[in-house]
């Protein structure tokens, strides 16, 4: 049986903090705006006036739009790691399925890696990545979404990881490529579809 891991991240950020959300020193309402509504040349600058834009975009998705909404919005378009743009790119990226047939003890372990995605990558630490899981398992116990039994459980199931989709030769290329390609085009080009196929030589 599936579990749904929008919820189970709403649990851990929940449980981090009442009120507005927090991570990295933003709310996530101001990161969605940024990430969202402003423009990737909006993004890149670093001034008084930009921060103010932002957090007027906030102010107004948080007017709109319940906590719930902004949180699922989010979810599904931060970066997981390894080229995974939201919950469902991250789901087929490490474990080879949709997001709705995700274990609790898969979908706790992608709820941990946005904090830090390199960090916490399965594929090249998956001990840290377990680490990190343990966490927000723990977090679920404390606000009452799981019961110890099964945080337990879920720690201890084996995880089965899809193998890499890709193998890239150069991955700091192709994150810059992709950088260049949202600063000039926008993000929509990139993670909708129908995409485009990007060539290098």
């Amino acid at each position: 049986m599936g579990v749904d891991p929008i919820a189970i991240a709403r649990a851990v950020y929940y449980n981090v903090s009442e009120g507005e959300i927090v991570t990295g020193g933003s709310t996530i309402t101001q990161q969605l705006a940024r990430n969202v509504l402003l423009s990737p040349e909006e993004r890149a600058q670093e001034t008084l006036a930009r921060k103010i834009r932002e957090a007027v975009l906030a102010v107004e998705l948080f007017r709109r739009y319940p906590k719930n909404t902004i949180l699922e919005i989010y979810l599904n378009q931060i970066y997981y790691g390894n080229l995974a743009y939201g919950i469902e790119a991250a789901s087929q990226t490490y474990f080879g399925r949709p997001a709705a047939d995700l274990t609790l003890a898969e979908a706790t372990l992608l709820a941990g890696l946005p904090q830090s995605p390199a960090v916490y990558d399965p594929f090249t630490d998956p001990e840290v990545a377990r680490t990190r899981q343990r966490v927000v398992l723990n977090l679920m116990v404390e606000a009452g979404y799981i019961t110890p039994a099964q945080s337990v459980a879920a720690y201890q199931e084996t995880l089965q990881y899809a193998p890499p989709l890709t193998q890239f030769e150069a991955p700091h290329f192709i994150t810059y490529v992709r950088q260049l390609i949202e600063t000039r085009y926008g993000p929509d080009l990139l993670y909708h579809e129908p995409g485009i196929r990007v060539q290098t030589t």
